[in-house]
């Protein structure tokens, strides 16, 4: 499958970089964590953190789809209870709202921004995109809020709009290369839910197949590499 990318504008073209596969943009504290050793004593496994290199589902999301970069640095400034920015570069980046349209939490400032989104995602028939905060991103001054959009129909050009919260407390600069959205393709299916009894056999015997192997053994024999280009 393929998705493509539509520029806003032909200065996006100029100055904006496509979003890249989140694989090539792994945060350097997560390059820098180690796996923790495992305890010997076989009863305190899974009480004992492993470290986050050891979890490939967190990993697994840190690489899936694509990130939307800053192209440029944005200053973050609060004075005289009034919150401020200013941005180097053009196209615009973010821009802020009158109101904030949603209940936010006391850990962010009471205004509403929204990104600008300069590369308009397409993908095939019967696929959409879901647009979001950077998974597990954490270390991030701000979190951006979450949408799904059917790309395949809807890819219109001219700037998409993602509202964005900035944390209380943080100023300074937003450095331009900082991930500000992922965006990773879905096929769309229809879905029912239902609940399965408990089976203690078939429980035991799951248990047995993963806990056979100390590390790992979620990734060499459940995980199912994506590859994202």
């Amino acid at each position: 499958m393929k998705i493509e990318f539509l520029p806003s504008n032909q200065q996006v073209v100029d100055n904006v970089a496509i979003p890249q596969p989140a694989k090539n943009l792994l945060p350097d504290w997560y390059k820098r964590s180690a796996v923790k050793p495992l305890p010997l004593d076989s009863n305190t496994i899974e009480s004992e953190p492993k470290g986050l290199k050891s979890c490939t589902p967190f990993l697994d999301a840190l690489i899936s789809g694509y990130i939307q970069k800053t192209w440029c640095d944005i200053s973050i400034e609060f004075n005289d209870g009034v919150l401020t920015y200013r941005c180097v570069g053009d196209p615009l980046i973010m821009e802020s709202r009158s109101s904030v349209n949603l209940p936010i939490s006391k850990k962010f400032y009471p205004v509403e921004f929204a990104w600008l989104m300069p590369w308009i995602p397409k993908t095939p028939k019967g696929y959409s995109v879901i647009c979001t905060h950077p998974h597990n991103r954490v270390d991030l001054p701000f979190t951006t809020l979450t949408g799904i959009i059917d790309s395949d129909d809807f890819n219109h050009v001219g700037f998409g709009k993602f509202p964005f919260y900035i944390e209380e407390g943080f100023t300074g600069i937003i450095p331009k290369g900082t991930p500000i959205m992922q965006i990773t393709p879905f096929k769309r299916d229809d879905w029912d839910s239902s609940a399965r009894p408990y089976n203690r056999d078939e429980q035991i015997k799951k248990e047995y197949t993963y806990f056979r192997e100390y590390l790992s053994i979620y990734r060499n024999k459940f995980w199912k590499k994506k590859n994202y280009r």
